[in-house]
Protein backbone atom coordinates (compact mmCIF):
# COMPACT_ATOMS: atom_id res chain seq x y z
CA UNK A 1 0.00 0.00 0.00
CA UNK A 2 1.17 3.70 -1.14
CA UNK A 3 2.29 6.40 1.78
CA UNK A 4 -0.93 7.86 0.63
CA UNK A 5 -3.15 5.07 1.47
CA UNK A 6 -1.70 3.96 4.68
CA UNK A 7 -2.39 7.28 5.69
CA UNK A 8 -5.96 7.27 4.66
CA UNK A 9 -6.37 4.32 6.41
CA UNK A 10 -4.89 5.38 9.84
CA UNK A 11 -6.85 9.05 9.47
CA UNK A 12 -9.94 6.28 8.80
CA UNK A 13 -8.99 4.55 11.83
CA UNK A 14 -8.50 7.56 14.02
CA UNK A 15 -12.38 8.76 13.10
CA UNK A 16 -13.73 5.51 14.02
CA UNK A 17 -11.88 5.02 17.09
CA UNK A 18 -12.92 9.12 18.43
CA UNK A 19 -16.68 7.92 17.34
CA UNK A 20 -16.23 5.01 19.58
CA UNK A 21 -15.00 7.12 22.59
CA UNK A 22 -17.12 9.90 22.20
CA UNK A 23 -20.59 7.57 21.87
CA UNK A 24 -20.35 6.42 25.06
CA UNK A 25 -19.40 9.85 26.62
CA UNK A 26 -22.78 11.25 24.99
CA UNK A 27 -24.93 8.16 26.53
CA UNK A 28 -23.41 8.78 29.93
CA UNK A 29 -24.39 12.98 29.63
CA UNK A 30 -27.78 12.09 28.33
CA UNK A 31 -28.34 10.10 31.61
CA UNK A 32 -26.74 12.29 34.25
CA UNK A 33 -29.46 13.56 36.75
CA UNK A 34 -29.97 15.89 39.08
CA UNK A 35 -30.60 15.42 43.08
CA UNK A 36 -33.57 16.38 44.62
CA UNK A 37 -32.79 16.10 48.74
CA UNK A 38 -35.61 16.78 51.36
CA UNK A 39 -34.34 17.67 54.90
CA UNK A 40 -36.35 18.22 58.12
CA UNK A 41 -39.53 16.68 60.32
CA UNK A 42 -42.25 14.74 60.14
CA UNK A 43 -44.19 16.92 58.04
CA UNK A 44 -41.22 17.15 55.10
CA UNK A 45 -41.49 12.79 55.68
CA UNK A 46 -44.83 12.86 54.94
CA UNK A 47 -46.50 11.57 58.12
CA UNK A 48 -50.16 11.07 58.25
CA UNK A 49 -50.51 11.31 54.41
CA UNK A 50 -51.39 7.84 53.33
CA UNK A 51 -52.34 8.71 49.99
CA UNK A 52 -49.91 11.01 48.49
CA UNK A 53 -46.72 10.55 51.09
CA UNK A 54 -46.64 14.01 51.97
CA UNK A 55 -45.59 16.76 49.62
CA UNK A 56 -42.00 16.18 48.90
CA UNK A 57 -42.99 12.79 47.72
CA UNK A 58 -45.52 14.60 45.56
CA UNK A 59 -42.52 17.61 44.35
CA UNK A 60 -40.34 14.27 43.33
CA UNK A 61 -43.13 12.89 40.85
CA UNK A 62 -43.41 16.19 39.67
CA UNK A 63 -39.52 16.90 39.04
CA UNK A 64 -39.87 13.67 36.99
CA UNK A 65 -37.12 10.93 36.10
CA UNK A 66 -34.59 13.83 35.66
CA UNK A 67 -33.83 14.18 39.23
CA UNK A 68 -32.61 11.31 42.11
CA UNK A 69 -34.72 11.75 45.17
CA UNK A 70 -33.46 11.44 48.43
CA UNK A 71 -35.32 12.09 51.69
CA UNK A 72 -33.58 12.30 54.74
CA UNK A 73 -36.44 13.67 56.98
CA UNK A 74 -37.45 12.34 60.45
CA UNK A 75 -40.28 13.12 62.51
CA UNK A 76 -39.69 14.08 65.66
CA UNK A 77 -36.43 15.87 64.36
CA UNK A 78 -35.85 19.34 65.17
CA UNK A 79 -33.18 22.03 64.40
CA UNK A 80 -30.28 20.25 66.45
CA UNK A 81 -31.16 16.93 64.45
CA UNK A 82 -31.29 18.43 61.06
CA UNK A 83 -27.71 20.12 61.88
CA UNK A 84 -26.41 16.59 62.84
CA UNK A 85 -28.39 14.76 59.52
CA UNK A 86 -26.13 17.77 57.26
CA UNK A 87 -22.90 16.85 58.60
CA UNK A 88 -23.42 13.07 58.17
CA UNK A 89 -24.49 13.89 54.85
CA UNK A 90 -21.96 16.32 53.35
CA UNK A 91 -20.74 14.19 50.24
CA UNK A 92 -24.99 13.59 49.32
CA UNK A 93 -25.88 17.72 50.53
CA UNK A 94 -22.68 18.85 47.96
CA UNK A 95 -24.55 16.74 44.75
CA UNK A 96 -28.10 18.55 45.58
CA UNK A 97 -29.25 20.55 43.01
CA UNK A 98 -33.02 21.52 44.84
CA UNK A 99 -33.61 21.27 48.97
CA UNK A 100 -37.03 21.51 50.08
CA UNK A 101 -37.02 21.91 53.89
CA UNK A 102 -39.72 21.88 56.58
CA UNK A 103 -37.70 22.18 60.37
CA UNK A 104 -38.89 24.20 63.35
CA UNK A 105 -42.62 22.51 64.12
CA UNK A 106 -41.09 20.26 67.38
CA UNK A 107 -39.91 23.30 68.92
CA UNK A 108 -43.29 24.41 69.44
CA UNK A 109 -45.60 21.59 69.08
CA UNK A 110 -43.28 19.07 71.19
CA UNK A 111 -44.01 21.13 74.24
CA UNK A 112 -48.02 21.61 73.43
CA UNK A 113 -48.57 17.94 73.50
CA UNK A 114 -46.42 17.37 76.35
CA UNK A 115 -48.50 20.08 78.06
CA UNK A 116 -51.53 18.31 76.95
CA UNK A 117 -50.81 14.82 78.16
CA UNK A 118 -48.63 16.65 81.25
CA UNK A 119 -52.29 17.86 82.37
CA UNK A 120 -53.62 14.30 82.84
CA UNK A 121 -50.02 13.27 84.59
CA UNK A 122 -49.07 11.27 81.38
CA UNK A 123 -45.19 11.09 80.32
CA UNK A 124 -44.96 11.57 76.73
CA UNK A 125 -41.87 10.04 76.82
CA UNK A 126 -42.55 6.84 77.90
CA UNK A 127 -44.51 6.37 74.71
CA UNK A 128 -42.80 4.31 71.74
CA UNK A 129 -45.34 4.00 68.96
CA UNK A 130 -44.04 6.37 66.45
CA UNK A 131 -48.08 6.91 64.93
CA UNK A 132 -48.39 8.56 68.68
CA UNK A 133 -51.66 5.74 68.72
CA UNK A 134 -50.33 4.03 72.13
CA UNK A 135 -50.61 8.09 73.16
CA UNK A 136 -53.93 8.99 72.04
CA UNK A 137 -55.40 5.85 73.25
CA UNK A 138 -54.21 6.26 76.81
CA UNK A 139 -55.02 10.27 76.57
CA UNK A 140 -58.82 8.95 75.33
CA UNK A 141 -59.73 7.05 78.70
CA UNK A 142 -58.36 9.80 80.60
CA UNK A 143 -60.69 12.40 78.95
CA UNK A 144 -63.40 10.25 79.11
CA UNK A 145 -62.78 9.38 82.96
CA UNK A 146 -62.84 13.27 83.21
CA UNK A 147 -66.31 13.56 81.67
CA UNK A 148 -67.81 10.65 83.89
CA UNK A 149 -66.11 11.24 87.63
CA UNK A 150 -67.82 14.05 88.30
CA UNK A 151 -64.48 16.34 88.83
CA UNK A 152 -62.67 18.40 86.50
CA UNK A 153 -64.46 18.49 82.76
CA UNK A 154 -61.84 18.38 79.79
CA UNK A 155 -62.57 21.76 78.98
CA UNK A 156 -61.57 23.43 82.74
CA UNK A 157 -57.99 20.92 82.46
CA UNK A 158 -57.71 22.31 78.86
CA UNK A 159 -58.30 26.35 80.23
CA UNK A 160 -55.25 25.81 82.44
CA UNK A 161 -53.10 25.55 79.58
CA UNK A 162 -54.76 29.64 78.57
CA UNK A 163 -54.32 30.81 81.62
CA UNK A 164 -50.70 32.48 82.28
CA UNK A 165 -51.58 32.98 86.19
CA UNK A 166 -51.37 28.79 86.53
CA UNK A 167 -48.44 27.38 86.83
CA UNK A 168 -48.92 24.80 83.77
CA UNK A 169 -49.69 27.82 80.95
CA UNK A 170 -46.15 29.39 82.73
CA UNK A 171 -44.51 26.10 81.80
CA UNK A 172 -45.64 25.64 78.76
CA UNK A 173 -44.95 29.40 78.04
CA UNK A 174 -41.47 28.92 78.94
CA UNK A 175 -41.12 25.93 76.94
CA UNK A 176 -41.98 27.89 73.57
CA UNK A 177 -40.20 30.77 74.92
CA UNK A 178 -36.82 28.05 74.67
CA UNK A 179 -37.74 26.09 71.15
CA UNK A 180 -38.10 29.90 69.69
CA UNK A 181 -34.56 30.90 71.49
CA UNK A 182 -33.14 27.46 70.35
CA UNK A 183 -34.10 27.28 66.56
CA UNK A 184 -33.41 31.36 66.59
CA UNK A 185 -29.51 29.84 66.92
CA UNK A 186 -29.28 26.93 64.63
CA UNK A 187 -31.50 28.27 61.97
CA UNK A 188 -28.82 30.57 60.76
CA UNK A 189 -25.99 27.57 61.34
CA UNK A 190 -28.47 25.23 59.42
CA UNK A 191 -28.91 27.32 56.08
CA UNK A 192 -25.60 28.63 56.09
CA UNK A 193 -23.81 24.89 55.75
CA UNK A 194 -26.02 23.71 53.60
CA UNK A 195 -25.74 27.09 51.19
CA UNK A 196 -21.68 26.59 51.87
CA UNK A 197 -22.03 23.31 50.65
CA UNK A 198 -24.40 23.60 47.25
CA UNK A 199 -23.93 27.16 46.95
CA UNK A 200 -25.58 27.00 43.25
CA UNK A 201 -28.83 24.84 44.76
CA UNK A 202 -32.27 26.09 44.51
CA UNK A 203 -33.41 26.04 47.67
CA UNK A 204 -37.20 26.39 49.39
CA UNK A 205 -38.24 26.36 52.73
CA UNK A 206 -41.62 25.84 54.48
CA UNK A 207 -42.42 28.55 57.40
CA UNK A 208 -44.58 27.06 60.12
CA UNK A 209 -48.02 27.32 60.42
CA UNK A 210 -50.71 27.26 63.43
CA UNK A 211 -52.29 23.76 64.12
CA UNK A 212 -54.55 25.37 66.57
CA UNK A 213 -56.27 27.26 64.06
CA UNK A 214 -59.18 25.32 63.58
CA UNK A 215 -59.92 24.51 67.46
CA UNK A 216 -60.11 28.61 67.15
CA UNK A 217 -62.46 28.80 64.96
CA UNK A 218 -64.28 26.05 66.91
CA UNK A 219 -64.55 27.41 69.74
CA UNK A 220 -63.60 30.79 70.43
CA UNK A 221 -62.51 30.32 73.99
CA UNK A 222 -59.24 28.62 72.38
CA UNK A 223 -58.38 32.33 71.11
CA UNK A 224 -56.00 32.92 74.02
CA UNK A 225 -54.72 29.32 73.73
CA UNK A 226 -53.66 30.29 69.79
CA UNK A 227 -52.88 33.75 70.15
CA UNK A 228 -50.08 32.46 72.71
CA UNK A 229 -48.59 29.82 70.31
CA UNK A 230 -49.09 32.21 67.65
CA UNK A 231 -46.60 34.62 68.71
CA UNK A 232 -44.16 32.63 69.48
CA UNK A 233 -45.04 30.76 65.42
CA UNK A 234 -44.76 34.44 64.19
CA UNK A 235 -41.75 35.05 65.87
CA UNK A 236 -39.76 31.74 64.01
CA UNK A 237 -41.54 32.94 60.47
CA UNK A 238 -39.84 36.15 60.46
CA UNK A 239 -36.89 34.56 61.27
CA UNK A 240 -37.16 32.31 58.08
CA UNK A 241 -37.90 35.16 56.16
CA UNK A 242 -35.19 37.42 57.39
CA UNK A 243 -32.12 35.08 56.42
CA UNK A 244 -33.79 34.14 52.64
CA UNK A 245 -32.27 36.92 50.95
CA UNK A 246 -28.80 36.35 52.72
CA UNK A 247 -29.10 32.76 51.80
CA UNK A 248 -30.61 32.76 48.72
CA UNK A 249 -33.94 30.39 49.38
CA UNK A 250 -37.64 30.80 48.84
CA UNK A 251 -40.17 30.62 51.44
CA UNK A 252 -43.07 28.55 51.36
CA UNK A 253 -46.58 30.47 52.94
CA UNK A 254 -47.64 27.51 54.81
CA UNK A 255 -48.90 29.57 57.74
CA UNK A 256 -50.69 32.12 55.16
CA UNK A 257 -51.56 28.92 53.15
CA UNK A 258 -53.14 26.86 56.29
CA UNK A 259 -54.65 30.35 58.30
CA UNK A 260 -57.90 30.77 55.55
CA UNK A 261 -61.19 30.16 57.32
CA UNK A 262 -62.62 28.83 54.06
CA UNK A 263 -60.51 25.72 54.02
CA UNK A 264 -62.06 24.16 57.05
CA UNK A 265 -65.67 24.92 56.06
CA UNK A 266 -66.63 20.88 56.06
CA UNK A 267 -63.79 20.15 59.01
CA UNK A 268 -67.21 19.36 61.28
CA UNK A 269 -68.95 17.01 58.88
CA UNK A 270 -65.18 15.27 57.37
CA UNK A 271 -62.09 16.59 59.09
CA UNK A 272 -60.12 14.78 55.78
CA UNK A 273 -61.41 17.90 53.57
CA UNK A 274 -59.09 20.75 55.81
CA UNK A 275 -55.51 21.64 55.82
CA UNK A 276 -55.13 20.23 59.29
CA UNK A 277 -57.14 17.67 61.49
CA UNK A 278 -56.40 19.14 64.65
CA UNK A 279 -59.53 19.84 66.76
CA UNK A 280 -59.25 19.94 70.63
CA UNK A 281 -63.45 20.68 71.13
CA UNK A 282 -64.05 17.76 68.17
CA UNK A 283 -60.91 15.61 70.56
CA UNK A 284 -62.92 16.59 73.70
CA UNK A 285 -66.49 15.73 72.55
CA UNK A 286 -64.94 12.23 70.66
CA UNK A 287 -63.29 11.12 73.76
CA UNK A 288 -66.91 11.70 76.12
CA UNK A 289 -68.98 9.08 78.53
CA UNK A 290 -70.10 6.91 75.23
CA UNK A 291 -66.17 6.81 73.98
CA UNK A 292 -65.23 3.34 72.80
CA UNK A 293 -61.99 2.92 72.53
CA UNK A 294 -62.01 -0.75 70.51
CA UNK A 295 -64.12 0.94 67.77
CA UNK A 296 -62.14 1.45 65.17
CA UNK A 297 -63.96 4.21 63.76
CA UNK A 298 -64.00 6.23 66.99
CA UNK A 299 -60.72 5.79 67.35
CA UNK A 300 -59.41 6.97 64.24
CA UNK A 301 -61.67 10.20 64.89
CA UNK A 302 -60.14 10.52 67.92
CA UNK A 303 -56.61 10.18 66.20
CA UNK A 304 -57.20 12.53 63.76
CA UNK A 305 -58.46 15.17 65.75
CA UNK A 306 -55.14 15.28 67.65
CA UNK A 307 -52.62 15.17 64.67
CA UNK A 308 -51.03 17.92 63.98
CA UNK A 309 -49.98 17.25 60.69
CA UNK A 310 -50.87 18.47 57.52
CA UNK A 311 -53.77 15.74 56.13
CA UNK A 312 -53.36 14.42 52.45
CA UNK A 313 -55.21 18.01 51.39
CA UNK A 314 -52.06 20.39 53.81
CA UNK A 315 -49.82 18.11 51.75
CA UNK A 316 -51.41 18.79 48.68
CA UNK A 317 -51.60 22.78 49.49
CA UNK A 318 -47.89 22.53 50.05
CA UNK A 319 -46.91 20.96 46.94
CA UNK A 320 -49.02 23.26 44.87
CA UNK A 321 -47.67 26.22 46.19
CA UNK A 322 -43.92 24.77 45.77
CA UNK A 323 -45.36 24.46 41.93
CA UNK A 324 -45.78 27.95 41.55
CA UNK A 325 -42.26 29.28 43.18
Amino acid sequence: MSGKGMKKLALLVSVIMIAMIALPAASVSAITKNDYIALGDSISYGYTDPVSGGYADMYAGYLGDGFIYTNLSSPGDTTQDLLNVIRANRTLIRRGDVFTISIGSNHLLGPFISAVAGLYDIDTTSFTDPTGADLMAVLAGKIKTDWTDGGTTPDQRVALLSDLSKPECQELNTAYLTGKLLYTIQWPLIISQIRLLAPGATIYVNNLYNPLFSSKLSNSALGSMYTMLDAYMRSINTKISLYASRYNYKVVNVYKLFADPAKYANLAVNPLTAPVTFNIPAALTIAGPSFNPSDPAQALLFFLACDPHPSTVGHTLIFNKLKSL
